[in-house]
């Protein structure tokens, strides 16, 4: 089962992402952290193609749009909690040498660790609001966009995704070949409905997660040990 949803009902349907998801666009896509705001001093300005003396009250007035867009487009969900430091945190990969075998293990262990740990379907978000398939080539994504046109997924959609079932372990499939495939596919974060671990794939096609519940960790390293995939060291992916 695949269905789509808003960022905003993704979000509050499972709080822990929305406060992980809210925290990494402060902490990666704010506009102080992307070198777009002015500064006192010396700044490039490009209407003028020159460097230009600013004053801070300048600054000010040339750095409220940019703020103020900012603010209009991320996400903003107020019962998200604070989530504070992580309790613990997995990598997971495979064995094989062969992607499509190790995303096949993938698709199958997400969706195992789904049922077996009651997560209750999972939601997948981009961590910024950019459209799905801005980044995607007709060509070499064909098989993803086929895959998220019959499903719904639009030009504009940037909302969220929840995948249960079979449709989950082919969803996950594909992601990994997208990632693969597209190194400019934006970051995106994943959780059960019912976890509070926060997971992504990383650019070597590893599974990077995250734990705020202690338990949770322990059922979950309980689970992995009937599949195929590996709980790699930190520092080896």
């Amino acid at each position: 089962m695949i269905k789509l949803l808003s960022r905003k009902e993704c979000l509050e349907r499972n709080l822990s992402l929305a406060a992980s998801i809210q925290e990494t666009q402060f902490l990666v896509y704010a506009p102080d952290k992307n070198d777009l705001l002015f500064n006192p001093g010396e700044n490039y300005l490009e209407e003028e193609q020159k460097w230009v003396e600013l004053t801070e009250e300048e600054c000010q007035r040339r750095n409220r749009p940019i703020i103020e867009e900012f603010e209009k487009i991320r996400d903003k969900i107020p019962d998200a909690p604070e989530l504070g430091a992580f309790k613990s945190q997995a990598i997971l990969s495979t064995a094989t040498k062969d992607f499509n075998e190790h995303r096949v293990l993938f698709s199958h262990g997400l969706n195992y660790l789904n049922e077996k740990l009651d997560w209750r379907g999972m939601l997948f978000i981009l961590d910024y609001p950019f459209p799905w398939l801005s980044s995607l080539n007709e060509v070499r994504d064909k098989q993803v966009l086929n895959w998220l046109r019959k499903k719904g997924v639009h030009d504009d959609f940037k909302g969220g995704i929840y995948a249960d079932g079979e449709d989950l372990k082919t969803w996950v499939s594909l992601l990994f070949k997208l990632k693969k495939d597209n190194v400019g596919f934006p970051d995106c974060s994943f959780a059960g409905v019912n976890s509070a671990a926060i997971g992504f794939i990383c650019k070597h096609g590893n599974i990077h997660y995250v734990f705020y519940k202690d338990d949770e960790k322990t059922e979950f390293d309980k689970a992995l040990e009937k599949l195929n995939l590996i709980d790699i060291p930190f520092g080896a992916c």
